[in-house]
């Protein structure tokens, strides 16, 4: 686990909050997830159909918004990536089985 500051906003209307982070060992497309505990410490709202998260700051509401395309585009290069990764090793069990065959048992 890792606690850093994470910034919404402008210069002239921002907030920040420090924010527990799990560090997972796994492959993904994301850098960062920010799950239930980091929205309710923002008192944000997240709209998944828009890609827009929005929450309260000094001087206005902050709307923070995503990309579809670079969201799309992100996504299916990790998924080619990925599958790319898995041919490789069925290749390499594949031939790995081909080096060793299958010993036979006497009974």
């Amino acid at each position: 686990m890792v606690t850093l500051p994470v910034t919404f906003g402008t210069q002239d209307n921002y907030r920040t909050k420090s924010t527990i982070f799990e560090v997972a060992s796994f492959e993904t497309s994301y850098h960062a997830i920010l799950g239930r505990p980091a929205r309710v410490k923002f008192m944000a709202i997240p709209n998944h159909t828009y890609l827009l998260l929005k929450m309260t700051a000094p001087n206005r509401v902050l709307s923070i918004r995503g990309d579809i395309q670079t969201s799309h585009s992100c996504e299916t290069e990790n998924v080619n990536i990925t599958s790319a990764i898995e041919k490789t090793r069925n290749q390499a069990l594949v031939t790995q089985a081909a080096k060793d065959p299958p010993r036979r048992t006497s009974s």
